[in-house]
């Protein structure tokens, strides 16, 4: 397959907060929330940036022959916006991003020659901006980045096709790297994923998240959650019931205490109109997620979507164009 961006488009200018003690009810939870910090980026009809291990980091789409990537430190301070060069690439596709602890921001993507010809890669910068290096991923395109602690980048993706290429009857659909780019190990084969009509890659819609130790892996489309060990050690597998009808995920974060949280928009029971907010927290014990806050989609005091956490809590959109900080149970 060749590698495009699956994120979400909106306008936003980003909004970061601080935490100060006040509180609010909504939804089932009472939730603790802060000041608002401007950072002044518009997003404007461009992909939703990634928050990962305190950086904020993103990636716009024109000009394709060098796209501009960024990143600001938890702060809202730039670190640094830099076109994004591949070779003699005429045309860049990015992708997937990741953020490591020690500031190193990975980017996953496909480059286009003038010949037509193209490559995936992921390509590593610094937190100057400077391009690291660019690894070539064969016939692996990556969908989802994430960083563990150890400096190792995980991936989950699929093979790449074309007319010609047929996708292999079974493979690993996750793959680490180590800290000099270099191929670690792959794990999780396809064939392990239920068989089921009308089913599609099971990273076709997925998440990838991780803590530093441990990697969640969400797989929309089996509606199951992989737990893996920075060594590479699956921890264990859930199959779950959807948590709403015709759900939609919208974000998906792994807590330092290893606690996993998705949110996502959900259709409305049958006697409501509009759709629905709610974030989830994995139960393990019970296979199940828990659902801990639920709202309008619309109005003040809404939350959006969760991006990620922080030594503040979790970092979450509210009312566009606006993130916050909150304390969630």
């Amino acid at each position: 397959m060749k590698c495009n961006s699956n994120n979400r488009h909106t306008s936003l200018r980003v909004i970061l907060t601080v935490l100060v003690p006040c509180s609010f009810a909504w939804g089932q939870v009472g939730i603790s929330h802060g000041n608002e910090i401007d950072v002044a980026r518009n997003f404007s009809s461009q992909p939703v940036p990634k928050w990962e291990n305190g950086f904020l980091f993103g990636f716009e789409m024109d000009p394709p022959s060098a796209p501009p990537v960024y990143a600001y430190d938890e702060n809202g301070h730039k670190l640094f916006e830099t076109p994004l060069a591949v070779d003699s690439a005429i045309r860049i596709v990015p992708g997937a991003m990741a953020a490591s602890g020690d500031g190193l921001f990975a980017i996953s993507g496909s480059a286009y020659s003038a010949s037509g010809d193209a490559v995936v890669f992921i390509a590593v910068l610094d937190r100057t901006g400077r391009l690291v290096r660019v690894t070539r991923t064969g016939g692996f395109a990556p969908i989802r980045l994430c960083y563990t602690s150890d400096g190792t980048l995980w991936a989950s993706g699929r093979p790449v096709t074309y007319p010609s290429i047929d996708e292999p009857p079974d493979h690993d659909i996750l793959r680490a790297y180590n800290a000099d780019g270099t191929f670690r190990m792959s794990l999780l084969r396809q064939s392990t994923f239920p068989k089921a009509p009308h089913k599609a890659h099971p990273v076709r819609i997925s998440n990838l998240s991780s803590n530093g130790k441990l990697i969640a892996f969400l797989s929309v489309e089996y509606n199951e959650l992989v737990g893996i060990s920075s060594e590479g050690k699956v921890l264990f597998r859930n199959q779950f019931a959807p948590p709403g009808r015709d759900y939609y995920v919208t974000g998906f974060a792994v807590s330092a205490d290893s606690e996993i949280y998705m949110s996502c928009q959900v259709a409305p029971p049958a006697d409501k109109k509009g759709l629905v907010v709610a974030f989830y927290r994995w139960d393990g014990a019970a296979s199940k997620w828990h659902e801990v806050y639920s709202g309008p989609l619309t109005g003040n005091g809404a939350y959006h979507a969760i991006f990620g956490f922080g030594a503040d809590g979790m970092l979450v959109s509210t009312k566009l164009p606006h993130f916050k900080w909150v304390q969630v149970p």
